[in-house]
Parts: structure tokens; C-alpha cells; sequence
């Protein structure tokens, strides 16, 4: 007989399909305060959303104090950002965006061995001053940052146990015990009844004792059929309102089902009731939170004993008896049991391991990919003459009547970078000389803005690639498997944001690692041999504008999707799909906003902290660009979690 799992699934009575009904799902699963009213979008504090969820009120604090902190960063950033625009190693003609003038590069006096050696005449007094006060605002910053967070993770700590005392939950009263015999009676009393004399003899009143039993990875079967039970209820409905006893996908779904009960008598035989599955472990629930403390303390001395090989040293009057037998029991605090993912339980160290292989497989197919968008942002600028390259030409060279006699592509594209491009299109003589060079100048810029698109496209991606690759890892509860996904994800936009910029430009030829690399190891030479052998001034002024546009396109890139594509389509989902539903259930879903998650914000939000304090010393505009990041995140966020 089919083990029926009465006490570990239930499965609903689903009715036909109500639209009131909907509705008012709808307004009860709006997120309201205590006294059951709506947040105000402008006068709502974190605190506030504490009252349905601290994981709301961390976030938006989080936030809120991360954008105070880049504000006051920014102030340090105010003059080192106008000593750039100050200077004047970049001129107008040779601009190529309005960002060139806010980085380093543009400053007079830093890396003068890289440009011409003729603005070393210039005033070295102002120079220095120059250098020196930019140094002097950088160390300030990065004193003043360090300073701020550490004041911040205080107040917040302190913030965070004041919240936890007031929201009080199952898992506070309750405790997991491992250890127990598989089989607790012996055919007198039930096995709750003898674990709960066990503990309120020990620590106190016990309110309720559960166990989580072994099923022999047969509990997604049992999720399977679920499904097929929802599945044959829709089509039961269907059948009835178009008047038939019965349809092909309704027979279908019934052979699915029974194929699943033979998988479930094959796994579990000669199985007929849960409570006659051996014991996993226990969930032990207390009347006070004092009784839970004392029988934690109690097992945590032994379980220190424990790790160093004496758990023999555990008092016997903390041991389970059982026919003679003391066991040993380990206690350990307890997960809410929504946060446990019941199936990936069974799942074993090894199983793991192997799927975690297999997800870091494809996660460096990505980055390979986004590897291959950079390199040909910067393979394409190898075209355009530096500032550098063009100092060897003299400025009789670099006339018209000469260019037109010059067929080295060299020096026409040195002449024509230093022309205004508006000037170039609308003169005949000009367009004619420098065809070739407009050509490649728009081109490039087509697929310099279709590279950074992609590499947007490709972070906002991993998103869900990796939600996907980590729950193949079969994690046993939520907050593992978010945690986990939280730290893939910003370890590898991290990775895709900093490091493959860095090595796709940098150049350690003269290093002999490097150099080994690029000569013995294959595809090596596409690794660190790109133009620059440091953080020059020219490599502020191409791969530094690069980053900041980058920076620009992920700041707007999540929250512009959410906003304007994922919540609307919901929204016409709502609208237009409902007349498809059959059940309340489904019909129910259409009428619920999209999960508001927080471990994709946590990831973007930390990736683009370490994108701006790792090359805001050199692009100062990105302390700027990080408070306006963190003021459209807060109020687009708190806009979804208030209205959808």
C-alpha cells in the first residue's frame, strides 16, 4: 500500500475559479503596518517596515545609510573632481565623451611621463599642490569610510536585536534534536508523547515534539503528485464545464499519477503510515524561551567535549534511553520550517559537491563570455590614435594640403581625431579626407555601446542563471540557498565589472609570470597584454571613461527592468490572461505582485560599492554617481514593495 502522507503534505480543495474572490486575495496580500492600513510611500521609515518583515527594514536602512555615506564621500570627491576639470592635458578637440574631463587623466602634473614632455615647463609649484591636495582627499576618503561603516554596522546591530525582541516566532521556543533512536515506542506510547516526558522532565514544559523521518529521496515524488493532483483537478473542471466525462489530458495526468505511486511503493515498501518511518531528528518546542536557553546550554558543553573525541563524557541524564542503550543527542537551534527546503535534506555531501562543480562550470561560460564583449571594446579602440602616437608628427605634417597627399592611415587618423566631428561632416573637403576614419569613429561607437549593453545584459542575466545553478546545488534551507546565490552573484559581477576590465587592459609583459603565461598557456595571450603597463593617464582617459559609462548603464539596468518591463507585464498579465484560469488558485496568482526579493539587491548593491571605492580615486564622478545610485534604488524599491 502507497504510504499516504497526511501529516507531512496537504493537499487543498481548490474551487472554481471567483474573481471577487481574487480581489480580495489581492488586497489582503498588499503589505500594510500593524494597524492594517497602507505604507505612505514619502513618510514611510524603515522602522515602519519592520512591523510585516526585518528583512524589509534592513534593506531599506541598509540603503538609506549607504547613500549617506557616498554623500559624504562625495563632499571629499568635490575638490579632487574639480582639479580635474581644471586642468588641461585633454584638449576640447580631442574629447571624445563629456566624462573625459572628470578623471585623472585630465589633471596637470600626474603621469607627465606619458603624454608630451613639453607641458613640463608648465608651473611645477601648482603641479605639486595639485598632486599632494588629491593624495591628501583620498586618504581622508578612505579614512572617512572605513570610520562610517563601522559606526553604521553598531547602530544597526543595535537596531536589528531591538526589532528581533519585539517579532517574536516559532523557531525562539524551539530546538532540533539528532541522535535518537529510529524508532522511539515500542508499541505503548506515541514517540511525541515519550520525547516530550523526556525534555519537561530536563528543561521544562514541553508545548509540541514533531519528527522529520527518513523517506528515501521520495519526497519530491511526493511534490510530483501534488502537482498531478492540481493538475487533474483543473482538468476535472474543464471537463465538467464543457459538458464531457472525461478528455485525453485528463487521462494522461492520471497515468502520470499512478506511475508516481509505483515509483513511491518501489522506494518505500511495505510503508503504510509516516509515523513507521525511522527518525531522522526532532523539533522540540518549548513553552518559554528561558527552557529553550537551559537545554541549550546544557547539550552545547557536551557537544564541545564532543569535537575532541570524549561525546562519551555526555551525563547520562542527557541521553535518550532506549532498551538499555543511552544515545547521545546533539541539539542545535532550529530553522523556521518554511525556510527548510524539506526535499534536499536527503541530499548527500557528495551530491553536492558535484553540483556545485557543475554550476561553477557555467558560471565561468559566462564570464568568458562577458571576457569576449570587453576585449572587443578594447581590441577597437587599438584603431584610434593616442595622444602619444600622434606626438611624432610635427604640425606642418598635420595640415590639409599634406593629408591629402598621405596614404599612411596613421597620420590622416591623427589629423582627423583632432577635428571637431561636426566640422568634419559638414565640410566637403574634410569628409572626403577623413571618410575612412568617421567610418571606423561610428562603428566603433555601434559596438562600444552595444559591448557595454551586453555586458549589462549579461550581469543582469547570471541573475537568474545563478538563482537556478544554486538550487541545482540542493541547499536544506531558503536562506542557504539565497545566501549563496547572493555571494555567486556579486563574486562574479564583481569579477565581470573590475578584474576582466583590468586584464583586458593591463599589460605585465615585463613580468615573468605574465610572460610565461602569455607563451606557454593557451588563449594566454589574450590575459593581461593589453595597452597599458599601469594606471597611466591614457588609461584613465580610455579605460576609465569605459568604467564610468559602465557604471551608469548597471546603476539603472535592474531597477529600469523591474519598473518598466517585469511589474507592468504583470500587471497586463493580471488584466488580459485571467479568463484562462480554472482554479482559485490560479486565478489567485495572476492577482499577487512579483516576489520582492532581496539577495539579487544585496549582490547589485555590494558589487557596485566595491565597482566605486576600488576606482574612485582616479574617477572621482563615481562618489556622485553611487548617492544617486543609492537614492533611485530606495524609491523605486519602496514604489514596488508599496504598490505591487
Amino acid at each position: 500500500m502507497t504510504l499516504e502522507l497526511s501529516k507531512a503534505i496537504t493537499i487543498e480543495e481548490d474551487g472554481k475559479a471567483d474573481f471577487r474572490t481574487a480581489e480580495r486575495h489581492a488586497e489582503e496580500s498588499i503589505l500594510r503596518n500593524a494597524n492594517g492600513d497602507y505604507f505612505p510611500l514619502c513618510s514611510t521609515e524603515p522602522e515602519e517596515f519592520g512591523q510585516s518583515s526585518i528583512g524589509l527594514e534592513l534593506y531599506f536602512r541598509f540603503v538609506k545609510e549607504l547613500g549617506l555615506i557616498f554623500f559624504l564621500l562625495a563632499l571629499t570627491s568635490v575638490p579632487p573632481l574639480a582639479f580635474n576639470y581644471m586642468g588641461s592635458q585633454v584638449p576640447k578637440s580631442d574629447e571624445t565623451t563629456i566624462f573625459d574631463g572628470s578623471t585623472l587623466g585630465n589633471q596637470d602634473g600626474i603621469g607627465l611621463n606619458t603624454t608630451n614632455q613639453a607641458d613640463a615647463s608648465k608651473a611645477i609649484d601648482q603641479q605639486k599642490k595639485f598632486e599632494y591636495m588629491t593624495v591628501y582627499f583620498d586618504v581622508a576618503m578612505c579614512a572617512l569610510y572605513f570610520v562610517l561603516i563601522y559606526v553604521f554596522r553598531i547602530y544597526n546591530w543595535r537596531k536589528e536585536l531591538q526589532t528581533k525582541r519585539k517579532n517574536l516566532t516559532a523557531d525562539k521556543f524551539t530546538v532540533q534534536v539528532f541522535g535518537l533512536p529510529e524508532t522511539i515506542s515500542d508499541g505503548g506510547k506515541e514517540d511525541a508523547s515519550i520525547l516530550k516526558e523526556f525534555f519537561e522532565s530536563r528543561f521544562g514544559p514541553v508545548v509540541d515534539c514533531a519528527f522529520a523521518r527518513a523517506l528515501n529521496y521520495s519526497l519530491g515524488l511526493y511534490k510530483d503528485m501534488l502537482y498531478l493532483t492540481k493538475e487533474i483537478q483543473k482538468e476535472e473542471i474543464r471537463c465538467q464545464l464543457s459538458g464531457k466525462p472525461s478528455s485525453a489530458a485528463l487521462e494522461k495526468l492520471k497515468e502520470k499519477k499512478e506511475k508516481a505511486k509505483e515509483y513511491l511503493r518501489i522506494a518505500l515498501p511495505n510503508v503504510d503510515n509516516y509515523d513507521n518511518l525511522p527518525i531522522l531528528s526532532a523539533y522540540v518546542t518549548f513553552d518559554s524561551q528561558e527552557d529553550k536557553r537551559k537545554c541549550m546550554k546544557a547539550y552545547s558543553r557536551c557537544s564541545c567535549l564532543g569535537c575532541i573525541g570524549c561525546g562519551c563524557l555526555q551525563p547520562t541524564e542527557l541521553r535518550f534511553p532506549k532498551s538499555g542503550d543511552y544515545h547521545r543527542l546533539d541539539v542545535t537551534k532550529v530553522q523556521i520550517p518554511s525556510n527548510i527546503i524539506w526535499e534536499n535534506l536527503e541530499t548527500t555531501l557528495i551530491g553536492k559537491i558535484l553540483r556545485g562543480i557543475v554550476s561553477f562550470i557555467c558560471v565561468l561560460i559566462l564570464l568568458v563570455m562577458s571576457y569576449s564583449a570587453i576585449y572587443a571594446i578594447q581590441s577597437a579602440q587599438n584603431y584610434f590614435p593616442t595622444l602619444k602616437d600622434c606626438l611624432k608628427y610635427t604640425s606642418a605634417e598635420l595640415t590639409l594640403a599634406n593629408i591629402k597627399s598621405q596614404t599612411d592611415n596613421n597620420i590622416i587618423n591623427c589629423y582627423c581625431s583632432q577635428l571637431d566631428k561636426i566640422t568634419v561632416n559638414t565640410n566637403s573637403e574634410y569628409r572626403s579626407v577623413c571618410s575612412n576614419y568617421l567610418k571606423q569613429f561610428y562603428t566603433y561607437w555601434a559596438a562600444y555601446i552595444g559591448c557595454i549593453m551586453v555586458i549589462g545584459a549579461i550581469n543582469f542575466a547570471m541573475k537568474y542563471a545563478l538563482y537556478g545553478l544554486t538550487k541545482f546545488q540542493r541547499f536544506a534551507t531558503k536562506t542557504e540557498l539565497e545566501m549563496s546565490t547572493m555571494v555567486k552573484l556579486f563574486v562574479s559581477t564583481t569579477i565581470n565589472m573590475i578584474l576582466l576590465i583590468l586584464m583586458s587592459n593591463l599589460n605585465f609583459d615585463s613580468n615573468s609570470f605574465f610572460n610565461y603565461i602569455h607563451n606557454k598557456v593557451p588563449l594566454g595571450n589574450y590575459i593581461f597584454n593589453g595597452t597599458y603597463t599601469d594606471f597611466t593617464r591614457l588609461w584613465h582617459l580610455k579605460v576609465g571613461v569605459t568604467i564610468i559609462i559602465l557604471m551608469l548603464v548597471s546603476i539603472l539596468w535592474p531597477q529600469i527592468v523591474d519598473l518598466v518591463v517585469l511589474y507592468p507585464l504583470n500587471a497586463c498579465r493580471r488584466n488580459c490572461c485571467n479568463g484562462s484560469a480554472i482554479l482559485q488558485s490560479d486565478l489567485n496568482s495572476y492577482y499577487e505582485g512579483l516576489d520582492f526579493t532581496l539577495w539579487d539587491r544585496y549582490a547589485h548593491i555590494l558589487t557596485m560599492t566595491y565597482f566605486i571605492i576600488t576606482f574612485s580615486p582616479g574617477l572621482p564622478l563615481l562618489m556622485p554617481l553611487g548617492v544617486g545610485f543609492c537614492f533611485i534604488i530606495y524609491w523605486i524599491d519602496k514604489y514596488l514593495c508599496n504598490k505591487y
